[in-house]
């Protein structure tokens, strides 16, 4: 994810020219969900909203759906009020990783970066996700950095091996 970027490596050669984009438009046009996710000491609720103060809590449940944790919040004594400890205490790191993806699916931008999404998950919730991913992006573009082999067709796809 590191050589995105500025799409070089210590390897390649492989570099396009520099170009000037204002923060503020890349930020409303890429969401990123980096390898190291950021919870905050807040609710659960309070950490989704951090891309959308003014989403309800239908929403912020449908999300939660999508992502495969609708059914866990729900469980939860305090529900989307229930606080966040530091660093994402009290949350496992693939349920980090989701609430996560929950909060950027949020910002509803139309390129879509992912590293790492399924880490952590198992086999059937990680292709229920990318199953959802495809379908929310239908008219953007998504692109998955992993390790693991994914299934279905991609309409373009990059294998890179140290050779």
């Amino acid at each position: 994810m590191a050589l995105v970027p500025g799409l070089v490596s210590n390897s390649s050669s492989v570099s396009p020219p520099p170009i000037d984009v204002e923060e503020g438009c890349l930020r409303r046009h890429v969401g990123l969900l980096d390898q190291d996710v950021h919870l905050f000491p807040m609710t659960l609720g309070e950490n989704i909203r951090l891309a959308s103060p003014l989403a309800g809590d239908d929403l912020l449940m449908d999300l939660l759906d999508e992502v495969a944790l609708g059914d866990w919040a729900r469980e939860l004594p305090e529900g989307l009020n229930t606080p966040i400890g530091d660093y994402g205490t009290g949350v496992s790191w693939g349920q980090a990783r989701r609430l996560a993806l929950a909060r950027l699916l949020l910002m509803e931008t139309p390129v879509l970066i992912l590293d790492e999404p399924f880490e952590g998950l198992d086999a059937d919730t990680a292709d229920a996700l990318l199953t959802m991913l495809r379908r929310r992006q239908q008219e953007g573009i998504l692109i998955v950095i992993s390790h693991q082999h994914l299934k279905g067709s991609f309409t373009h796809y990059l294998r890179l091996s140290a050779s």
